[in-house]
């Protein structure tokens, strides 16, 4: 990927680094690390948080225009009319929840920052290191929440089979860099 101010806020902001400083090794793996193991939802609060530059809580015209430059090489036809549909508020301007809605319905506004998460995944360790990774985590946090409830392992609880499935098929259907859906906007907002 290219250098561009989206690329320095990964690099510092995911770690909440001096942008003074050269970062040293293990801050550029703690960064990469971080960036990594986002979900898409994060991937969401992260662009918004690096617009967000005065930390307003709300982003303006002038800098979701200047994302735009930061993201993609130029901006094409469809992300002008993709500009020209998002909801500002009176004071020109869109909050965490207007953004996170506008980057569902036009998921390539950000793509930029799903790629640069892609490429960053396969060029350390590969994609199928991060995934495994991952699924330690979630089994180490079922396992958590499974000691703090009491449930005993190998215990089935009802429906639980019919979930997991339902969310396997979603996953394959849904591929692994989609839109967050209603019920994920929903919990960020809570």
């Amino acid at each position: 990927e290219r250098d561009s101010p989206f690329a320095q806020c990964i690099l510092y902001d995911t770690i909440s680094a001096n942008r003074d400083k050269p970062i040293a090794f293990a801050e550029f793996a703690a960064s990469i690390f971080t960036y990594g193991f986002y979900d898409k939802l994060k991937i969401q609060r992260f662009v918004f948080d690096a617009i967000d530059r005065d930390k307003s809580g709300n982003i303006s015209r002038a800098e979701l225009n200047e994302m735009m430059t930061w993201l993609h090489r130029a901006v094409f036809s469809n992300l002008r009319v993709a500009l020209q549909n998002i909801e500002y508020d009176a004071n020109d301007e869109v909050n965490w929840p207007t953004f996170a809605r506008f980057t569902v319905q036009y998921p390539f506004v950000i793509f930029p920052a799903y790629r640069i998460q892609k490429t960053l995944r396969k060029k350390t360790f590969g994609e199928r290191w991060w995934v495994r990774k991952e699924d330690e985590e979630k089994r180490q946090w079922n396992n958590k929440m499974r000691d703090e409830l009491g449930i005993q392992k190998g215990l089935r609880l009802p429906g639980l089979d019919i979930i997991r499935k339902a969310r396997q098929a979603l996953g394959a259907a849904l591929g692994p860099l989609q839109p967050p859906t209603a019920q994920e906007l929903a919990a960020a907002d809570a």
